[in-house]
């Protein structure tokens, strides 16, 4: 449970922090485009890829496939 928990206050932390940057620049460079080249939604949340990344990196993990698989 102690996990779980933890994942959700970093994910929580990020999202204040990307909404917090978007909302204090005028261009809003963080926003991803509403469609991309294909013509489809992105599914995930620039937050949500955001936590993916800072746990790849403090996990130790030297390949990122592995990293996703476990």
């Amino acid at each position: 449970m102690g996990l779980k928990v933890k994942l959700l206050e970093l994910f929580c932390d990020i999202d204040d922090y990307v909404k917090a940057l978007n909302k204090n620049t005028n261009n809003n460079f963080l926003l991803i485009s509403q469609k991309s080249s294909r013509g489809f939604k992105p599914r995930m949340a620039l937050s949500e890829l955001m936590t993916i990344l800072v746990l790849y990196h403090s996990s130790g993990f030297k390949n990122f496939k592995f990293f996703i698989i476990i």
